[in-house]
């Protein structure tokens, strides 16, 4: 009986630690060094000059409502740029990152349905939403591990993403 209670117990935490995860993952304000520009789905840095494109795809979506909230992180777990307006056209989206330095990186995004700005979670704090990650890897018992999700930026890459739920 005991035993029973302490996997109870142990549930518990680890969908509370999921839920806090999940919300500082994709509830951080936008910080960066350089201030990215948003225009027709292509980022650009007036202030970089680093001589990368990163085509990012992202199919296999639910529907066409609400945006794709997705962010770009350096080797660190330091954001580099940030959107949450990114347009979804028969069930995919497309968003070109350029003037990156070569290095290793990780992209995550979620599918704002109902544009509230947040990854909406449901029972024992599972997204409702959509969600994914550079390497379309998917976690267990919670969100994947940062380093499963690095790739290596060495030329202009193009990722294919999908939802991982």
């Amino acid at each position: 009986m005991e035993s029973l209670q302490y996997i109870q117990k142990m549930k518990f935490k680890l969908i509370l630690i999921l839920i806090i995860i999940f919300k500082i993952s994709f509830g951080q304000k936008l910080v960066e060094k350089t201030k990215p520009i948003l225009r027709n789905n292509i980022y650009f840095f007036e202030n970089e000059t680093g001589p990368h494109t990163l085509n990012l795809e992202i199919s296999n979506l639910k529907n066409n409502e609400g945006f794709i909230a997705l962010e770009l992180l350096d080797i660190n777990n330091i954001r580099i740029a940030a959107t949450s307006e990114i347009k979804i056209v028969n069930f995919r989206s497309t968003v070109r990152i350029d003037s990156l330095i070569r290095g290793k990186y990780v992209v995550q995004y979620f599918h704002d349905e109902n544009k509230n700005g947040k990854l909406d979670l449901g029972l024992f704090g599972i997204p409702k939403e959509s969600y994914g990650n550079s390497k379309n890897v998917l976690g267990f018992m919670g969100p994947p591990k940062f380093k499963d999700m690095i790739f290596d930026l060495s030329r202009d890459v193009k990722l294919k993403m999908r939802p991982v739920n």
